[in-house]
């Protein structure tokens, strides 16, 4: 089991483990789309919703529009303790069903 730490580079932990998910597959969408689906089935949520939501909010507090057109998953993930917590979760468990260790 990988530990993930929820200081503020678990972002660049988890994005490093994801990579060498990656390069073990040689595929780097897959491992990703995988994650994610974990995510929204435990959550039970449509994080693509969810992100749409986040950007029209962002939008009307005024973020300029070509930033919150780049917002994505991982921003949404980053403010919600609940997803943080099951990303990372998920990221652990792809990383063992894929035989990646740090």
């Amino acid at each position: 089991m990988i530990k993930i730490s929820y200081n503020r580079a678990w972002r660049k932990n988890t994005n490093y483990i994801i990579g060498m998910i990656c390069k073990a597959v040689n595929d780097y969408r897959a491992p990703r789309y995988e994650i994610y689906k974990i995510v929204q089935a435990r959550t039970n949520r449509n994080l693509r919703t969810e992100l749409k939501r986040f950007k029209d909010k962002a939008l009307i507090k005024g973020m300029a529009p070509p930033h919150a057109k780049q917002l994505n998953f991982l921003d949404l993930i980053e403010r919600d303790c609940e997803l943080r917590e099951v990303y990372s979760q998920a990221v652990n468990e792809i990383a063992v069903k894929y035989g990646v260790s740090i």
